[in-house]
This record gives C-alpha cells, structure tokens and sequence, in this order.
C-alpha cells in the first residue's frame, strides 16, 4: 500500500502522533531519569533548543 503525503496543516494544528511516535515515547518515558535526560538533551541538540 503506497504512503500517502498528509495535506498540509494550519500553524496552529499537529499531526497526530505515528504507533512509531507513541512506541518511541514510551520506550523514553521508561528509561532512568538519567538515561531520558540524556536523550531529552540530544534531542534538544538536534531541534536546536534553547540553552537553558
């Protein structure tokens, strides 16, 4: 079945979450508060966050 591109969205409005989405949150949301932490900074990193 070929994939679809979604039309696009007003500014205001999201997409609604993938199962990869949903399955990756919650592999995050289980890890120590270390390891999320960690990977909560990568992900700023890479979306360029601000520094605190």
């Amino acid at each position: 079945m070929p994939q679809t591109t979604p039309k696009p969205l007003a500014p205001d409005e999201t997409y609604p979450a993938s199962e990869e989405t949903i399955e990756l949150a919650s592999k995050i949301e289980a890890l120590s508060p270390h390891h999320r932490y960690l990977v909560e900074e990568l992900i700023a990193q890479f979306y360029g966050a601000a520094k605190r």
